[in-house]
């Protein structure tokens, strides 16, 4: 029996303290189909835990334990049932809990864990997280679609510490239970009574105003004291009812389904809930469903994408069905943010996208047949009017294009309009704060001028299609808190396919504007152009058709200088590897060291059908380094080959910034070697992962071993073969500090260097003594000979600065020391050497202006502001004895992307 285990998902339980999946299943095997427990559910087993509950002792938490389960096990419309199938062998605490959540295989137990007093809830998610338990299918059977074991862990710490009554302790378990059964969260009573929403479609109160004291849905995904959630209510019987349906099940009650679609009036949209109220009483019979709760995917392609399903319906009741925006607590099925429309009620036969013809507060009842169902209750989302648009302060708005556009490979109906001034495709991204590394990341993006706007200070925002264009315009709109105004809009053109931006007053001095492609398909190294110098007459067309970003980022010494201009782009194509076929050792691309891919699209898709090798020869005694530097929504893996043997040397999944990786290799002989790049978890590299999306690939071979340092860090070095003679004594060791500075006898984190910490600190090195952070990119690595020790930075990053610096420092047995730079980052910082302990202060010298080697008699120093770094290319060397060597061995062999 094959078999899989499921992550495990924290549940919060809270209105003033804190439960957290929507009607329908927690997890699903695949598309329409969830896990559920076998023989429909008849007797699911469970093993209590030995000890107590909070207050409760093991007795009675034993008793309440089996009352929950009983409440689920009532339900007449369902087959499930439960058994207790003895304690577990111990009483499970903090000491001893992990066997039980993280099992490596079937154990044969089905846990129910009281943590007493909240010491294990306390260490997996903090003091006062507010998760009160979590529960589900623990390991399923792929194959079959069956739960083969489950477990439960229950919070009893706020019941020592807040006083919970005993009868919310059982509302814990009773919800618990259910996610253990497989049901997920549900979205019916409770945000009315716990944030006011109103009792229909915002902002409407469809339904008389009630007490709901005790109607409060079991699942809701928060607590709400005194809700008589301990007690099952319509939409948890119909969700239990669901997955375990007694064979009269369906033919007793009615069933209604349905799409939910955007505001194209094509585009099913999942996330949103749906509720059905009967009428006649619409707090106690009401059930829910969120639409594409049925499938992890979002694809039109898949047949349960915004598809919902309400079932057990009173036969000859009359139901008003309506889409309500979730507020609050954690859903399986992930809710539409931002709430793309207004909600609304289905309204029959005027049901449509134009809310002159479908009033969103009117509805048309729909009768329940018991056996029958009622489909093609599409409930299609209202579209704003064109004209001026009500955008608030980060604010978005999702418009229908009115036509298919094509962009970046990407075919869209729909797009986001985006209060500071930008258009996104797939989804909003409103952030104020407008970074090229945000631009890069973000969705696809036009950016007319990306700034902090804020329309609800004044100005207006506007829109309109036609069925050859559309247009959105920002005029007169103020940055947030500033009388600065700007007037600008952006066209997309259906029959050429092109975006046109278009200015007028332009007083924001800040800003953002041009096309990216998204964090799919940009390399992150896209440098920016002079939006003023590309063509702007009107039948000149700027092409971008393969680029995957072009835009100019707007500051204080870099003003705005787009009023008055207008400008045409084409729009970005789809992309193509060109170094495919490239998906095995013998089809692999051979390169030549170092190299690097970002200035040529490289990318792996489709997902779970790519794989790339790239072949190249290495010399023994380099250290092999790989790195992915882009690929922001997936997780890379690097594998690293003996080309000739075909064997798998080196592999990494995370070590790389974020989800990216990095993998170093001692290369142990001259020969051909291949690195793969895939995705998690395709650790065979045979293409299967399911990942897709642009990286950038970085190999290089450093004449040298890699030193693992990150910001503020510092590594012990030995020198091996000599003591290197220095302030007077003679070490067997350097500390090599990750801001550029070695240090003699004690390590040194300080990144705020001044002229007397140089001077009165331990004996001390500085190439550049610096606030450099290595943990954000580039490379420090050593390499070691008879007589010598260097150390290089090469491509080091100041921390938050995104131009690198490279430099090296070389010991010698003879006690000569030489620092060697490449090309710097606009540094600040201080180079020079010091005794340390206190020595006097000879005074700064101009180190660019020396010439051959500097005695040591005594501290040599230079302080240098930012941008005022005058040492690049430079060779500065220090005695005593003669100089050493002109060529040194391990010196900067540098390249940047």
């Amino acid at each position: 029996m094959s078999q899989a285990r499921l992550l495990v998902a924290a549940i919060v339980l809270g209105a003033t303290v804190g439960p957290a999946g929507a009607s329908g299943a927690l997890y699903l095997r695949s598309s329409g189909e969830p896990f559920r427990w076998p023989d429909g559910g008849r007797s699911i087993p469970y093993n209590p835990d030995r000890g107590g509950f909070g207050r409760l002792d093991a007795a009675t938490a034993l008793a309440q334990t089996d009352a929950a389960f009983a409440a689920w096990q009532a339900v007449p419309t369902s087959t499930a049932s439960y058994r207790n199938a003895g304690l577990l062998p111990v009483d499970v605490t903090q000491s001893n809990y992990g066997p039980y959540l993280f099992a490596t295989q079937p154990d044969g137990r089905n846990a129910i864990v009281y943590d007493q007093n909240g010491a294990i809830f306390n260490s997996l998610f903090g003091f006062g997280s507010g998760v009160l338990g979590f529960a589900g299918p623990e390991w399923v059977d792929p194959a079959t679609g069956d739960v083969i074991e489950a477990y439960a862990f229950l919070n009893g710490g706020p019941n020592l510490i807040l006083g919970f009554p005993t009868s919310e302790m059982l509302t814990i378990q009773v919800h618990e239970f259910g996610h253990y059964a497989n049901l997920a969260h549900t979205v019916i009573n409770g945000q009315i009574a716990l944030f006011g929403d109103p009792t229909g479609p915002a902002p409407h109160d469809t339904f008389p105003r009630e007490d709901l004291e005790g109607r409060i849905e079991t699942m809701y995904p928060l607590l709400f004291r005194e809700g008589g959630q301990e007690t099952l209510h319509a939409d948890d019987v119909a969700s239990l009812s669901r997955l375990y349906p007694e064979p009269g099940f369906s033919a007793s009650h009615g069933t209604i389904t349905g799409r939910v679609v955007r505001v194209d009036g094509l585009t099913r949209a999942s996330g949103v809930n749906v509720i059905a109220r009967n009428v006649a009483d619409p707090y106690d019979d009401a059930v829910s469903s969120i639409a594409g709760e049925l499938t992890d995917s979002v694809l039109q392609s898949d047949p349960w994408t915004g598809v919902y399903r309400l079932e057990g319906l009173t036969p000859g009741a009359t139901y008003a069905v309506y889409v309500d925006r979730i507020l609050a607590g954690g859903f399986s099925t992930r809710p539409f943010f931002p709430y793309p429309a207004p909600e609304e009620l289905y309204n029959g036969p005027r049901e449509s996208g134009d809310p002159r013809i479908d009033d969103p507060a009117e509805y048309q009842g729909i009768v329940a047949v018991a056996g029958a169902t009622t489909d093609g209750v599409d409930i299609f989302l209202n579209r704003p009017a064109p004209g001026a648009f009500p955008l608030g302060d980060e604010q978005t708005a999702e418009l229908p294009i009115g036509f298919p556009f094509r962009f970046c490979g990407g075919e869209y109906t729909l797009v986001f309009l985006n209060s500071n001034g930008t258009l996104t495709f797939e989804g909003p991204s409103n952030s104020a704060e407008e970074t090229t590394s945000g631009f890069f990341s973000g969705p696809p993006r036009i950016a007319g001028l990306w700034d902090d706007f804020d329309p609800e200070a004044g100005g207006a925002v506007s829109w309109d299609t036609t069925p050859n264009s559309f247009r959105v315009r920002w005029d007169e709109v103020p940055e947030y808190a500033s009388a600065r105004r700007s007037s600008f809009g952006i066209e997309l053109q259906r029959s050429s396919g092109e975006i046109r931006l278009d200015y007028g007053e332009i007083r924001a001095f800040d800003g953002l504007a041009g096309l990216s492609c998204g964090s799919r398909l940009t390399s992150r190294y896209e440098p920016q152009s002079d939006l003023s110098l590309l063509p702007s007459s009107p039948d000149q067309t700027i092409n971008a058709r393969n680029v995957s970003a072009l835009y100019e980022q707007f500051v204080a010494i870099r003003p705005n200088d787009l009023q008055g201009r207008s400008l045409r782009f084409t729009a970005p194509n789809e992309f193509r590897d060109l170094r495919e076929p490239n998906d095995g050792l013998l089809r692999a691309r051979r390169v030549r060291l170092p190299y690097w891919s970002g200035e040529r699209f490289s990318g792996i898709f489709p997902s779970g059908d790519d794989v790339d090798f790239f072949r190249f020869f290495a010399r023994a005694g380099d250290t092999l380094v790989a790195e992915t530097r882009a690929g922001n929504q997936f997780d890379t893996v690097l594998g690293v080959f003996d080309a000739a043997s075909g064997a798998l040397v080196a592999v990494d999944d995370d070590s790389g910034f974020g989800l990216l990786s990095r993998v170093s290799y001692g290369i142990p002989a001259d020969g051909l070697y291949a690195v793969a790049v895939s995705t998690f978890p395709d650790f065979d590299f045979t293409g299967d992962g399911p990942g897709e999306g642009r990286y950038a690939l970085d190999l290089r071979a450093l004449p040298g071993t890699p030193l693992p340092l990150t910001d503020e860090s510092t590594i012990e070095l030995p020198f091996a073969t000599f003591a290197f003679p220095f302030a007077g004594s003679a070490w067997s060791s350097v500390f090599v500090n990750s801001n550029g500075l070695l240090t003699f006898g004690e390590p040194r984190l300080d990144f705020t260097p001044t002229p007397a910490e140089l001077l009165v600190g331990p004996p001390s090195i500085a190439p550049l003594w610096d606030d450099l952070d290595p943990g954000t990119g580039g490379y420090v690595y050593y390499r070691r000979t008879a007589d010598s020790l260097t150390v290089t930075f090469d491509e080091v990053f100041e921390f938050g600065r995104s131009v690198p610096t490279d430099f090296s420092v070389t010991l010698w047995a003879t006690g000569a020391i030489e620092f060697r730079y490449g090309e710097h980052g606009g540094n600040d910082g201080i180079v020079g050497i010091s005794s340390g302990g206190g020595v006097a202060d000879p005074g700064e010298i101009d180190l660019s202006a020396v010439e051959g080697s500097l005695v040591l008699d005594e501290p040599v120093y230079e302080e240098f502001s930012f941008g005022q770094f005058d040492l690049d290319l430079h060779v500065l060397r220090f005695g005593p004895g003669p100089s050493p060597p002109t060529t040194v061995d391990g010196s900067l062999r540098l390249r940047r992307p």
